[in-house]
């Protein structure tokens, strides 16, 4: 499936021209709420701030998350404020942790758990995202990606897989094991580009789930970049869609240096320790250089299944001619080898708060453009985040670790006494510096007067799943925050279970690296911090050892269908119903995920707190 530059444009065409110059154009909809200024940093045991961003729950094979004997259990990108190294370096020094607290108290900070490795990553060599899942006897297989810095010109990258297990009493959680790494994949040159093709190549975040169409299978999707050498590819008219614009023409301006792909592996042996090369399930040649981060949310729809794709990505990896904003996209399609069909219709979930008629540089632009990023949805709806960078003076009463590896604490005047929390099934929470669901990646490689540091937290919002069919999101009567928008018709959703491996890899070449990981581009790392809303209580959440679909079989999960509870919910963001079924009273058409706020009801200062939608 390709993501084309005629998708793309319907996110500016269905932003408004006439809004005042730096203020908020994307539809109120898709547009994630504002993040209070004020937001707390996540710390360790001792009290001192730890920079946090990428965050991921405990899942099982399916995406449901988990707790383990009581005790909600997140993993996250952390780093050292006091290690002496800038800010902007954090990626290079970047170490998975674990973090976790009581599921009873879920209005209590997130408790520190330390490195997942310990001291055994090389100092130049570097743990980026990936996924934990997790199986009946508390083990624990975490992938993630493997960063070798020894050339800093050109790293090398590696999926990688570890396992532990989870031990727990009353007083916490410890990890046990995790002491030896299993290479998995290295890009092939084939399907996705390799840093001799393209020295700012991207291969990272793998995430693992199990297709209802191919019982007893396990695949991966991870970020990749269509294989051949940078800048030799030239457009194509299947890239561009019905865009207007001329293949030579979108070339010559440089769109050929962005060429983002979602990759596809299998898994060949029960052990998940031999994988294999799929073709990728989507590309955007020529319209995007990233979509990082990427997942499945599959959900019953009467007796199909519909499969959601979720990435994340910034405004400055568009090819040229083309905008959107920092933040989630999504496409819907009838199984992994479908005819995805972008979300609203150009893509955009979750944007943040942006002007797409001014340049993100535009010193008019909104503040908050880059308030968060790193978004991951969970099968309820629930979409979480760290925070980034709110109007550029978030972190400004954090001081910057000195050369010397110290730095003072935070006035008393400004700091929260405890980061906030998201909910009982959110996976991460307060972080460091940042913001909401936009970018992670910062400006100057020095602090300035007005750019200073920024601190971050993690944000949670909630989306539900609606039906209809929404070709232009402007249309859409009842205003909501974040939406799936449109869904095609059951003949236009391709092979419901075309083999994964039936497929045609595109060809071509990417530009530059992602500022998520992008040494002196812009600075952030995350905290957690919940919306201020209120929400329906969590309901897939299920305790360790018991083996079980989160999601309820009276919910309609795929194993058990749809049941009682999926259609009295329908109405109020349950299971989208399609075109030959019957909609429940109460359901809507549009399509699309509408925010609620993660069960921190609370109407407090940072909204903490669960609390039943009434």
């Amino acid at each position: 499936m390709r993501w084309t530059r005629a998708d793309a444009q319907k996110i500016k065409a269905s932003s408004d021209p006439n809004v005042a110059p730096g203020t908020n154009s994307l539809p109120t909809r898709l547009t994630m709420p504002e993040i209070p200024v004020d937001f707390p940093v996540m710390k360790d045991k001792a009290g001192k701030q730890v920079w946090v961003w990428d965050t991921w729950p405990l899942t099982d094979a399916h995406g449901n998350t988990y707790s383990f004997k009581g005790w909600n259990v997140i993993f996250s990108l952390t780093a050292d404020p006091y290690a002496g190294y800038t800010f902007d370096d954090r990626h290079v020094n970047a170490r998975i942790s674990y973090w976790f607290r009581k599921a009873s108290e879920p209005n209590k900070p997130w408790i520190y758990g330390g490195h997942v490795f310990g001291d055994r990553t090389p100092k130049t060599q570097a743990e980026w995202s990936g996924s934990a899942r997790v199986f009946n006897n508390g083990q624990v297989k975490l992938f993630y990606t493997h960063l070798d810095f020894a050339d800093r010109a050109k790293p090398d990258a590696t999926i990688a897989l570890s396992t532990g297990a989870l031990r727990a009493n009353a007083n916490g959680v410890w990890l046990t094991g995790f002491t030896k790494t299993t290479p998995l994949l290295k890009p092939d040159g084939t399907y996705y580009q390799t840093n001799d093709q393209n020295p700012y190549f991207s291969f990272r975040d793998p995430y693992t789930f199990e297709d209802p169409a191919h019982p007893g299978k396990t695949f991966m999707v991870f970020e990749g970049n269509t294989a051949g050498k940078r800048g030799d590819y030239q457009c194509q008219r299947s890239d561009l869609g019905r865009s207007g614009e001329n293949p030579a023409q979108v070339t010559s301006a440089g769109a050929n240096y962005q060429m983002a792909n979602i990759g596809l592996a299998v898994a060949t042996n029960a052990n998940l320790t031999k994988w294999k090369f799929l073709p990728p399930i989507l590309s955007a040649n020529c319209v995007n250089d990233q979509t990082e981060r990427p997942q499945f949310v599959i959900k019953k729809v009467g007796n199909i299944y519909k499969y959601y794709l979720f990435t994340i990505s910034h405004a400055f990896t568009y090819a040229a001619g083309l905008r959107g904003p920092d933040g989630v996209y999504g496409f819907v399609g009838n199984g992994i080898r479908s005819d995805f069909q972008p979300l609203n219709g150009g893509g955009l979930v979750l944007g943040n708060p942006t002007d797409l008629n001014l340049t993100s540089t535009d010193p008019l632009q909104n503040g908050r453009q880059f308030q968060a990023y790193s978004h991951y949805v969970m099968p309820g709806g629930l979409v979480e985040s760290f925070i980034d960078n709110v109007e550029g003076v978030v972190a400004a009463r954090w001081p910057r670790p000195s050369s010397c590896g110290s730095a003072p604490p935070p006035p008393p005047s400004t700091a929260p006494s405890a980061p906030t929390v998201c909910s009982a099934t959110a996976t991460s929470q307060p972080c460091t510096t940042s913001a909401d669901t936009s970018a992670d990646t910062s400006a100057d490689p020095e602090r300035r007067p007005g750019r200073p540091d920024r601190a971050a937290a993690h944000r949670i919002q909630r989306l539900s799943w609606h039906d209809g069919d929404d070709d232009d999101p402007r249309q859409t009567p009842a205003p909501s925050r974040g939406g799936l928008g449109r869904r095609p018709a059951p003949d236009q959703g391709g092979p419901a279970h075309q083999g994964p491996d039936q497929a045609a890899a595109p060809r071509g070449h990417r530009g530059h690296r992602s500022r998520r990981h992008r040494p002196g581009l812009r600075r952030g790392a995350g905290r957690l911090q919940p919306l201020r809303d209120r929400q329906r209580a969590p309901l897939h959440n299920r305790p360790l050892p018991q083996y079980r679909p989160a999601d309820h079989p009276r919910r309609g999960h795929p194993a058990r269908g749809p049941g009682r509870r999926s259609r009295a919910r329908a109405g109020r963001g349950g299971p989208a119903r399609q075109a030959g079924v019957r909609r429940p009273a109460g359901g809507r058409p549009g399509g699309r995920l509408r925010s609620a706020l993660d069960p921190g009801g609370h109407r407090g200062r940072h909204g903490a707190g669960p609390r039943r939608a009434r």
